[in-house]
This record gives C-alpha cells, structure tokens and sequence, in this order.
C-alpha cells in the first residue's frame, strides 16, 4: 500500500519507485553512492538481514555510505507497539548484523541516537495507521482494542494536538571500503 501511494503521487523529482526486497536489490554493483533503510531493515526477515546489507554494500560505489536509522526495543512507542507485534527479538537481530557489517566490506564511521517523538491525534488515529501499515494486525488490534486504549492513554502525553510517544532511535553509518 505505501508503494502504491507513492506511484500515485505527483514526483517533486525525477524519482522512481520499484518495489523489492533488501535481500535482492535489483541494481547493478557499484551503482549508488548511498543506500537508505529507514525504519526498515528490521522488517527484513532475520535470516536474510545479512545477504540484505551485502546486497547494499554491493550495489555502492567504494566509499559509499549505508544508512540505517532503527527504533530501539525501548520507549513508550514501542511498549505501546509490542502489545500489537513485539519486534524486540527482530530490532536486537539487526543490530547485531549492523555491527558485524566489516566482514561484508563495510565500517562504522557514526553511531548517533536520539529519541523520536511520534505523535497521534486520539486512538483511533494511531489504531488506524497501524493497520493501514499492516493490515494483518487489524484482528489482533480488535481483539484487544481495550487493553490498547487504556496503554495508549496512559503512556501517551497529552498535548494540545493530541498524544505523544517517545521512540529511542539509532543511526549507524557505513561505509564501503575501497
């Protein structure tokens, strides 16, 4: 569905938008100076994470730069965001990977974290977008609609425009040697 959305939309560029998987990416070697997983390499099964930043260190020129920004297993986003799927196992598998990126040719040149602070209007709104995001949760979400609203209302801030909800984040930066 975002994939749709985004064909859908007006380019403010020349971009183009292709669907694949991490694990394949569908490009020549050498062929970006700059590979972007945001929020993202997490959701990219645990046994492929490896071949997936191979396949990003392979398609970037020497001296090339992976990007991966990731929320962390920690924050009030995220305790809200376990009671629908709990990705602590998924987001710790990454991490490890990240940082065992030299034998695929790449180096750590950053590390930075910083909290993110994601916002809703009410309940409905971030029940609403979680299952736009993914529609499989829409069951688990009914089922325990109540549970959800009360933890949403407790851990949220309230705020004029609604509720807020820390996420802790990190950004490694890699880079390819050559």
């Amino acid at each position: 569905l975002p994939l749709a959305k985004a064909q859908a939309t007006d380019p403010v560029g020349d971009e183009t938008y292709l669907e694949g998987v991490g694990e394949n990416i569908p490009f020549d070697d050498a062929s970006f100076d700059t590979v972007i997983f945001f929020k993202s390499f997490h959701h990219v099964p645990i046994n492929a994470q490896e071949k997936a930043l191979s396949e990003a260190a392979r398609v970037l020129v020497p001296g090339g730069v992976v990007y991966v920004s990731e929320p962390l297993a920690e924050g009030s986003s995220f305790e809200l965001g376990r009671l629908i799927e709990d990705e602590t196992v998924v987001r710790a598998a990454a991490f490890e990977v990240i940082k065992d990126a030299a034998k695929l040719g790449l180096t750590e040149i950053r590390e930075v974290a910083y909290n993110h602070i994601t916002k809703h209007k009410d309940f409905e709104t971030f029940r609403d977008a979680k299952i736009l995001v993914d529609a499989d949760h829409e069951q688990t979400i009914r089922d325990s609609e109540e549970t959800l609203r009360q933890t949403f209302e407790r851990l949220g801030r309230k705020t004029e425009a609604g509720f807020e909800f820390d996420q802790p984040m990190r950004v490694n930066m890699l880079r390819k040697l050559g």
